[in-house]
């Protein structure tokens, strides 16, 4: 049950946090931007911008 919680909690701050984030970053601005999960086994540990 902990890791169904936890599953949801990335997807949740990746869709409406970094997805929505990046996209405006580069729509409005020169810069553009791209993540992408770091992970240890299947679960996600970090993220990196780039």
């Amino acid at each position: 049950m902990r890791a169904c919680k936890a599953r949801g909690l990335w997807q949740d701050l990746r869709r409406f946090a970094i997805d929505r984030g990046s996209a405006e970053i580069n729509k409005l601005t020169g810069f553009t931007i791209a993540y992408k999960p770091l992970k240890r086994g299947r679960r996600v540990v970090g993220v990196q911008l780039t």
